[in-house]
């Protein structure tokens, strides 16, 4: 099964925990929430000829493409709200309307009593090479769809996403589960991801296997929305508070999500949120997590090749080839992290060894650095942690084994210049070569 397959790669590594679940389950309905009522109406059928400009043309095309470029067709729809498909994508009617302020969750975003532990935001697993933008609710004693996944508020789920084949650096069987976006108001956002069985009612309006689609569906707050085995994703994006990445035109095109991502703990009503801080592996504040490591002039932070097309990079397939973050590990932050892209041709992740010098304090001024890059694991005391369990305080302990090294040094700008050496020590090496990229935020 691919969650046993998951959870053996995960123990064997903890650089390698990814998103992958998937089954099937008996279904609920719940009754239908007080909607606008001229925001009760059913998809519109689009007509091929139109489409976004330049963008795309015809809906089946805009809707891939949107889904992939939500930055580009919102600035195109932002100066075209007449243009059906932009309706369609994004329904500004909406928007306008309900844009009344926040909103506060009265309900949890899974059966808390069938979960073991959440992990926050934050996390590097394989390929999440940046830091993670959204939490895992996870249960790796569990291995059937049977733990609910809800609506935390009433809303509208605008896009279904049948997940299908994800070519990763690491072997996975192909992924049959679901991706749900509820707008819960016009700047407020829950995604969830891996569902593995939908309710009756989003079944009748889902996508086929690997296809997305937006949708209008009202949701109820509490409403059972899905079922999931071991683990399920969860994020809150708030389109009214902007994080601390430095570089928002990274992330603009092709993830513009991730520029609103927030701690999920903070939109949760009392005693809701303290039950969630209970769960959370972390114990530092945040405790939901937080993904905006950057500080401006250091070396903390998220990365990107030079022309690489910053968060989208130059290849869908390996998008993260050219990402590179330096951090610290989201549940134990006292340890530094570093996330490369490619390393020997796969992304990876590694502790340094001796964790320091702190990349918070490293600077142009700084010259020339060497990290020895070591395998790492958390450890509750002297005993490794088994990735089943909730366990507060956890520490990371680096390996004896060291992959080589990170030669590194902040160039005025905004610039990182990096190079690795694979197999290597600190002591046999001592300058770049011609091998050494380019980085900026």
């Amino acid at each position: 099964m691919k969650k046993s397959l998951f959870f053996l790669i995960l123990v064997a590594s903890f650089a390698l925990i990814g998103c992958a679940q998937k089954e099937a389950a008996t279904v609920e309905k719940s009754q239908e929430p007080s909607i606008p009522e001229d925001y009760q109406k059913p998809l519109q059928t689009i007509p091929q000829s139109q489409g976004l400009g330049n963008l795309c043309s015809g809906e089946e095309e805009c809707i891939a493409f949107c889904h992939d470029n939500r930055g580009r067709c919102e600035g195109y729809c932002a100066n075209d709200r007449e243009n059906e498909i932009c309706q369609e994508l994004f329904n500004f009617e909406f928007n306008v309307k309900e844009c009344s302020g926040g909103v506060l969750f009265e309900h949890p975003p899974v059966n808390l009593d069938k979960i073991t532990y959440i992990e926050p935001m934050g996390s590097l697993h394989g390929e999440h090479v940046a830091p993670i933008d959204h939490q895992y609710y996870i249960n790796f004693n569990n291995n059937e769809p049977t733990i609910e996944v809800y609506s935390p508020a009433d809303g509208i789920i605008k896009e279904i996403q049948h997940m299908g084949s994800f070519r990763g650096d690491y072997a996975q069987a192909p992924f049959d589960d679901y991706r749900l976006v509820i707008e819960h108001s016009c700047s407020i956002l829950t995604i969830f991801i891996h569902i593995d069985k939908l309710s009756d009612k989003l079944m009748g309006v889902a996508p086929e296997f690997g296809k997305y689609k937006s949708a209008n569906v009202p949701v109820k707050a509490g409403e059972i929305i899905g079922w999931y085995d071991s683990n399920v994703d969860f994020n809150v994006v708030d389109k009214g508070i902007t994080n601390s990445l430095i570089e928002p035109e990274s992330y603009k095109d092709s993830h513009p999500y991730r520029l609103h991502v927030q701690d999920p703990f903070n939109y949760f009503n009392e005693p809701l949120r303290s039950q969630l801080i209970a769960k959370s592996l972390r114990t530092a504040k945040p405790e939901g997590g937080f993904i905006d490591y950057d500080i401006d002039g250091k070396l903390v932070g998220t990365w990107f090749l030079e022309n690489t097309n910053g968060w989208a990079g130059l290849n869908p397939e390996r998008y993260w080839a050219d990402h590179l973050a330096i951090v610290y590990d989201s549940i134990d932050p006292e340890h530094i992290l570093v996330s490369v892209g490619t390393f020997e041709g796969k992304a990876e992740q590694f502790g340094v060894k001796d964790n320091a010098p702190d990349p918070a304090k490293v600077s142009a001024g700084s010259g020339l650095i060497k990290y020895e890059l070591t395998t790492h694991r958390h450890y509750e005391g002297d005993k490794e942690w088994d990735f089943r369990s909730l366990v507060k305080g956890l520490k990371v302990k680096n390996g004896d084994y060291v992959a080589g090294v990170a030669l590194l040094q902040m160039l005025e700008g905004r610039k990182l210049k990096m190079e690795v050496f694979p197999g290597k020590t600190t002591a046999q090496v001592s300058a770049f070569t011609e091998n050494a990229k380019v980085y900026g935020r």
